[in-house]
Parts: structure tokens; sequence; C-alpha cells
């Protein structure tokens, strides 16, 4: 029978397809009886008369039953339905280790873990008396919550025949084939031992074999052996040998020597027994942890057969027990150095801003922020494990930080601090806040918080109550707000940065939650960063900074280092952009932008023309009015930027920008003559406006406006800017600067709600705009320059309007399809309305995408050359390692 969404085999409703091999089509169910989802593998019609295949299957189906383990992947039943035959199986949630391995090798310390839960799941097959035979990327699972599955034992067949009467199930495929008189070769190639892809008899040594081949694709992300096609693979398998050189540099030499071992073409030869690997990586993994040669601890686990897990856990609190002085000498060998960056979860896309993660006290856990296009959640990733897993109840949470447990997380959204167990559980509210930024958790159950973008700091009890007031913001000496406390060691002082930063410059203070006057600390590029036993962690003049501090005494002493990070500072915002454990872990966010070049397209997402012109690191850019040039802002490094100006037709570039700094927003004046940008060097930015042809000397607005602003564009005179501003109390607001005579900014709507993405109507009578007032981002139009009722466009989620070049059609893009531009026309009148709107094409999945109008006109993009994500959150291990005096 077929089996398509909504048919039974019993108690089980077929829900999709999972996929297919030579063996049967796997299907996704769910069991009506039991509430649960299951994966049900089917035998492919045309093969149900084959005895032998049906002999097999039948075979996997035993061979499942008799093994029990938490790294196998389970059978939960065998179904017979009008002749033809079922396995009810595990539902496995995550993705194999062959789509993991698509995007590039594992970091060291997850290639050690995944393979050791293979060793241990083959090792348990062995005991049992069975040989896989088919152990490929392909067949390991890597669930969410780090566990790692094993699938597939389709070709397993009994490891010694005489274990069992049963000659269904003791009869090696290869050997049925052979009575045709033709070896046939079971397995994929590229893991076949050499004695599987000769059609010889095999037994357990070749899945030692293909768990080398395994572990060395884990470690490289390339196959151990490769060819065009089959015949040449299998000659390298039988000839060659690997590629040791492609083994990262600090590949251990002990798992170097095991994958030799594995390896090795000689069976006889061969490491004798998979259980020998897997206490090899455990012994491993304990040193790298502990950094010290195996422990005692690891050593009785042989003896008495302790879980991996109680091993790595009494590991990891014997690295925590170790310190590091500060300029002092260590009196044992340091711990080995371990850097991996944490992929995106599940589908969802990290938000990789440095205040939006945060390692556990314990250096455990790392929380971070990830979400998609619909919603975002603070998920947790184990730093034994290689996958993470969503905290349920924290939706659109932002900036999470831990108690000092590590079994607590607090965090906020737009409207409250909250918290909830890291183990999951019921989400409290703990108070009111209002954007806030940045919160730390002390031993005495007390959060000081930021509860707004400006002002000062609070503390609340951390099961919720009253709120005080800590510290004072000294407007005398310019002072707008404090920002991202972080409690030190005695949990009464923490440190916090005031804004706004001059000159790219925060004052670093430490403050006491019994208020009084604060401990000026040091000056820094961004916020500081406690870590024991004694040194901040902050961002200056490029370099990640590690000054020695006293936190008693509350005072910076000895020398500074530098460590080799390369993190990205979250200048604008005041935080470090750095989250640091007690026992030596660092977490932080990477700013790797690819090279890419410039693209035409329609709005069918079809590419029209390249731009001649190598590939840019660039991150914003904006067409000219007459479509022949473009404007960009090009990554230098470290943050740095400049603006350049793009012939798109030769594709030669000029840079526009004269001054150092952070450089962004380019936007074309009306007549295309000239180009204003927003400037500055961390913190509130101001505006510049430069002529393309250096006929008239740059303008420079609101230099001294202290408020973070993001530019919009120019109003269709030429004479006016456009801009959204943040306000503590008001968020974002809207509004104008005279480009002409008097710069003195101007509101053009201020509201309690947030507004943002202003565009003025090329008659400039209406400007669009999008605002959450609903408690969603939607469109609305007024009457520019202010009065009148506003007239809202969407209903559902609207945002990035913009007009046709004669005003008589708007254009937005709907949240709820991704990329998809919807219009509608004007109707002319003394009142703003619309007509219905109509889809009007999708906008290319790019970096970047700019053009003037939505008059079905061609779109720029700049498309990366590479698919490595701008930003990534990386995780440092024994960080102390890197440091470098200065």
């Amino acid at each position: 029978m077929a089996l398509v969404p909504g048919s039974r085999i019993g108690n089980f409703e077929i829900v999709g397809a999972l996929g297919a091999g030579g063996m049967g089509e796997v299907f996704r169910a769910k069991d009506s009886r039991l509430g649960r989802d299951v994966a049900i593998k089917a035998l492919p019609p045309a093969f149900a008369q084959d005895p032998e295949r049906v002999a097999r299957f039948e075979r996997e189906a035993k061979l499942l039953a008799s093994l029990s383990h938490p790294n196998i992947g389970a059978i939960h039943g065998l179904e017979e339905v009008e002749g033809h035959r079922y396995l009810v199986l595990e539902f496995v949630e995550g993705e194999t280790l062959d789509q993991r391995l698509s995007r590039g090798p594992l970091p060291l310390a997850d290639s050690l873990d995944v393979c050791r839960q293979i060793a241990a799941a083959v090792e348990a097959a062995h005991e049992s008396g069975v040989v896989h035979r088919d152990l490929k990327p392909g067949n390991v699972m890597l669930t969410p919550s780090g566990v790692v599955k094993v699938l597939d034992f389709g070709l397993a067949k009994a490891a010694d025949p005489s274990a069992s009467s049963d000659m269904k199930l003791s009869a090696s495929p290869t050997m049925t084939y052979a009575m045709t008189g033709v070896g046939a070769i079971l397995g994929t190639a590229a893991y076949m031992s050499p004695e599987q892809a000769r059609g010889k008899p095999v037994d357990k040594r070749t899945d030692i074999w293909s768990f080398g081949c395994v572990l060395y694709e884990c470690l490289t992300g390339r196959r151990c052996f490769e060819g065009e096609t089959v015949s040449d693979m299998i000659a390298r398998i039988l000839q060659g040998e690997p590629d040791w050189n492609a083994l990262p540099a600090q590949t251990p030499n002990r798992v170097r020597e095991l994958m030799r071992r594995c390896l090795d073409k000689d069976a006889r030869h061969r490491l004798r027994d998979i259980g020998d690997a897997r206490i090899e990586l455990e012994e491993v993994i304990a040193q790298r942890t502990s950094g010290t040669t195996v422990s005692a601890a690891a050593a009785a686990s042989r003896k008495r057969g302790t879980p991996p897990l109680v091993v790595a856990a009494v590991a990891l609190a014997s690295a925590a027990i170790a310190v590091f002085a500060w300029g002092s000498l260590h009196r044992v060998a340091p711990p080995a150095l371990v850097q991996f960056e944490v992929p995106d979860a599940d589908g969802m896309v990290i938000d990789a801003d440095g205040v939006n993660m945060a390692i556990s006290p314990d250096g455990r856990t790392l929380a971070f922020v990830a979400g998609d296009s619909a919603r975002s959640m603070i998920w947790l990733r184990p730093m034994g494990s290689t996958a993470s897993h969503a905290l349920a109840g924290t939706e659109d949470a932002l900036q999470p930080f831990w108690s000092p447990d590590s079994k607590n997380i607090a965090f906020f959204t737009d409207t409250k601090l909250k918290r909830v167990a890291a183990a999951g559980g019921e989400v409290e509210d703990i108070c009111e806040v209002k954007r806030a930024r940045g919160g730390s958790w002390s031993s005495k159950d007390v959060i000081v918080y930021s509860p707004t973008s400006d002002g000062p700091l609070f503390a609340v009890p951390a099961g919720g109550g009253d709120a005080r007031q800590v510290t004072q913001v000294d407007s005398t000496h310019g002072e707008t707000g404090h920002r991202f406390p972080l409690f030190l060691p005695d949990h009464k002082h923490f440190l916090y940065a005031a804004l706004p930063p001059k000159e790219g410059h925060y004052e670093i203070y430490a403050g006491s939650v019994d208020g009084g006057k604060p401990t000026h600390v040091l000056q820094a590029n961004s916020g500081a960063v406690y870590a024991p036993p004694g040194v901040l962690l902050y961002r200056k003049s490029g370099n990640v900074v590690v000054q020695p501090f006293d936190p008693a005494a509350l005072k910076i002493k000895g020398s500074p280092g530098s460590l080799r990070a390369n993190s990205t500072p979250t200048n604008r915002s005041g935080a470090a952009g750095f989250s640091a454990s007690t026992n030596g872990t660092l977490a932080f966010r990477t700013f790797k932008l690819p090279l890419g070049t410039l693209v035409w397209y329609d709005l069918g997402e079809h590419q029209t023309g390249h731009v001649p012109m190598p590939p840019v690191a660039a991150y914003e850019l904006d067409v000219a009015p007459d479509s022949r040039r473009a404007v960009l802002s090009r990554i230098i490094d470290d943050g740095q930027s400049e603006i350049w100006i793009y012939d798109l037709e030769r594709g030669v570039s000029t840079r526009l920008s004269e001054e150092n700094g952070t450089l962004g927003s380019p936007r074309w004046s009306p007549d295309g003559s000239r180009v204003a940008y927003m400037a500055g060097k961390g913190g509130p930015q101001h505006f510049l406006i430069r002529s393309v042809t250096g006929s008239s000397p740059a303008i420079s607005l609101l230099e001294d406006d202290h408020a973070f602003k993001q530019f919009e564009g120019w109003t269709p005179d030429g004479h006016t800017l456009v801009y959204s501003r943040q306000d503590p109390t008001t968020r974002w607001d809207l509004w104008t600067v005279s480009v002409d005579g008097d710069h003195t900014p101007h509101p053009l709507l201020v509201s309690p709600y947030s507004e943002q993405g202003i565009a003025v109507s090329p008659d400039g009578k209406w400007f669009s705009y999008s605002s959450d007032e609903s408690g969603k981002p939607e469109v609305y139009v007024q009457a520019f320059p202010g009065g009148g009722s506003k007239y809202q466009v969407t209903n559902g989620g609207g945002t990035y309007a913009r007009w046709s070049s004669d005003g008589k059609q708007l254009g937005y893009l709907d949240p709820r399809q991704p990329r998809q531009l919807s219009i509608a026309d004007v109707i002319p009148g003394a009142e703003f309305r619309l007509g219905p709107p109509r889809p009007y094409g999708r906008v290319p999945e790019a970096a970047f995408v700019a053009s003037t109008t939505i008059d079905g006109q061609r779109l720029l993009a700049i498309m990366p050359a590479g698919k490595s994500p701008i930003q990534s959150l990386t995780v440092v291990m024994n960080w102390p390692q890197a440091v470098q005096s200065r």
C-alpha cells in the first residue's frame, strides 16, 4: 500500500516522508495510542517478493530489538499490513552528522564528543554480537539535547554465526550474494573497509575502519578517501593513504594515533575493539578539560563502568578548581586552549549581538538568543554537546544573564524583567522595564539592572518586589545614562558603563547596591567584564585588553595584556561584548563579513546582470537616482568603515569619505549630487553630507546631539534629512534636520511607541513609517511635515515602506511572507487613501538590497561569495592561554 499523509498502519497515522534508501522508505508517523512521534520504515513494494530482502528486513527488526543503548535508535515494533512489512522505530529529532558536516568540520571538542558517543553505540552493538557494516555520517543523528544516535542497522549482521541458531539472523548478506558467484559490496563506498570493498566476509573490525573514517571527516570536513567514481574511491581505499596533513594542527597526538590504528588496511593489525577507541577519546576529553593527564576518575571508570557523563562532570569540577594567577609562575602544565563557533540552532539564526548571550558562571552552558522572522527565544548550548535546545517560555527574550549558581536565567522583554530555571519550568515576572540595557544577579539574590536605554541603575529582589535606584546620573559631566552592570566577587559592588561615550570611549565605574558615590575604574571603547581571579576584559584601540584588577580596592594594577581573539565590540551600546565564567571559559561575538559582489535582480528574484568589480566587504548601499552609480559602506578592519562610490557600468570605484571611524547608512540626495551618511567613533553618531564632485565643503550635522540615531533619507526637495532618534522614555521617534541654514533638529513624530523607517512621498505631502503601537510593526502614513490623522496601511504586519517615483503607489514588505513585496495604489484626494494591496514581487535573499523606488526597476544586491554567517558566537575554553603581554 502506498503511504501518504493520513494513511494508517495499525495505531500509527502517517504524517509525512522522511527519506528513502536502498533498504526502504522512512516516514514520520503519530502513535495514536501513546501520543508520540515514531518513524515508520517500509520495505519498497518492488522488493516485497524478494526472499533475501525480506529476510534482511526482518533481521534488522530482530537486531534492533536486541540492542538497548542511549546512543542507538530504538525499535518499537514490527507491523505487517496487507502483506507489507513495516518497522516502527524511535523518531529522532535533529540533523544527521552528514548534514552538519556539509557546513564544514566540527570543532575539535565537538568531534571528540560526537565520536565518543558513536564509539559507545557501536561498542554496545558489538557486545551484543552485532556488526553495523554501514557506519557513516548519514546514519548518525545529532539531537538537540546533544545525544548522538546511531541509526539504520539495515545492513547489520551477527558477528558470530554460531551465536544464534537462527540462520536468517546470522547469515551474511555478502555470503548470500556469493552463492551467485559474485561478491556483493554492501555499505557506502567512502566508508568501506578494504575487506568489505573486496566483497570478503567481515567482522567487527570493519566498523572500526568506518569509525576511523567518520572521526577523520569530523575533524577535517572532508572524506578520508575520495574519488570521482565508486571505482576510484575503492581503489584509494585499497591502495591509498589518508591526507594526514589535512588534520587540524591542534589535533592531539593520541587522536592521530587512534585514527591510524583504526585505518590500518590489514585487519589483523587494526584496533582490536571499538571500546578501546571510546576509552581513548574519554581520556583525551578529560585531559583537555582538566589540563592534566587522565584523571583518576576516568581511569576508575574503566574498572567500575562509570558513565562518561560522570567522568566529564568530575573533570569539569577539577578544571573549576584550577585558577590562573596573573604574572605568577604556573606549577602545572597549563590546560590546552580550545576554541569553537556555535552554529545556528535548529534553523534559528543566532542573534550574535554581544548583549544577547551569556556563559553560565560554572562555564558549562551558553545561553543565547536565536530566532527567525516570526519569533526569537533563549537557546542553551551545553559545553559537552554539539547541539542547542530552546528554553520554553522565553519568546521575545533579550539580554539573558545567569544566577550565580548557574541554575536560573533572567532576561528582558520589551516591557518586563523575567526569570526561569535553566532546566525549564514556569517563567516568573520580576518587574517592569522599558527597553532595558543589561542586568546582573548577585549571590544575595539582588538584581541590578538598567530599566531604560538611558537613566540610572536600579536594584530589585530576584524574586520580585520594589525596585530602588542605586546610581545617580551626573548631568553636570554630560552623563545621560548607565548601562550593563556586572557584579564583582563581593556581590556588593558592580561595574557599569556611563553614557554617552566621548570619542568612542566609555567611562567605566564601580557602583554599590548601597548607593553612594561611584569609583572611577578606567576608560575603554566598550564596557568591561570581570574574570576570576582578578582581571578585566575590555576593548581599546582595536584590541581586547586583559587588565589586572583588584576587586577589593576597585583599582587596576600592573601591566595589561591582550587577548588573541577576533571579537567584535558592541561599541554603540556600551556593552562589553564578552561573557566570562569562573573556570576560564569565555564567549564573545565575531563579525566575519564575507566578500561580496554587486548583482542586479528583478522582482522575480532573477539575476539580470553583474557589476564588473572585484569582491568587496560591504554592508550597506544605495543606488543613485540615475541608476548608474551606487554608494557603499565598506568594512576596512576592526569595525572601521569607509564610504565609496561605484560606477555600476564600468566597475570603477572612488572613496568619498575622508574621516576615520564607523561610517554607514549612505543615502543619495534626490538630484544625485551629494551623499549623506552617519559618522562617528562609537556611541551616538552625527551626519555628514559630501558633494560627490568635491565642489562644496562637507557639512556636519548634529555633532552635539548625544542621542542614538538612524539616518533614513532626504526629503524630495533635497533641503532636509529625516531620521529616527532613540529616547529613553518614548523609544524611537521621527525627527528632521535642515541641510541649509539653521541645523536645529525638529521632532516630526514623538509617541510612546517606536517609529522608524520613514520615507517621504515624491510630492512631499506624505510620509510613511512603521510603528509598533499595535504590538507589532505596521505601516502608517501621515501628512508631511506633520499634522492630521494617521492612515494605517497594513493589518497583520508590515515594514520597509517605499513610494513609486511618481508617488502613485506605495509598497511594503509583508513579514508573514518573507521577502514578499506588496503594493497598493494611492487614491487621489485631500485625505490619504489606498486601494487594495496586491503581490508585486519578491526581494532576493541577499545580504543587503537597495533600490531607489518600487517601480519594477532593477534591485541592486550585495551577494556574499560564501555562506558563512555575518555574525557568530565563539567560545574559548581555557582562554588565559591566549593572553600575551603587550
